[in-house]
């Protein structure tokens, strides 16, 4: 494919298995109360359709996309990990 200079789509799914009871581990200085735990079995992030090859390999902003949705799971508006471009700023 690379040869041909096609770009093959790649589907990322992301789930999660025994979840529930499960709580998010975070910096206690982000929040004042801690979140609910996961009352679920099951946790599946949305798909995401990744239509271009990158030689960089470089795919922050779709994994920050993923993060900051389980972090919605939690009750929090991103995943503090990554800035609001997508880049990662955790350690």
């Amino acid at each position: 494919m690379r040869k041909l200079e096609a770009s093959p789509p790649i589907l990322l799914q992301i789930s999660f298995m025994e979840m529930n009871g499960v709580r998010m581990a975070a910096d206690r200085s982000r929040f004042f109360d801690e979140p609910p735990p996961y009352n679920r079995d099951v946790l599946h992030l949305p798909s995401l359709l990744i239509t271009e090859y990158r030689d960089d390999g470089n795919y922050e902003a779709i994994i920050a996309e993923q993060m900051s949705f389980l972090w919605n799971v939690y009750d929090f508006e991103k995943c503090f990990y990554f800035d609001m471009e997508g880049k990662w700023i955790g350690k």
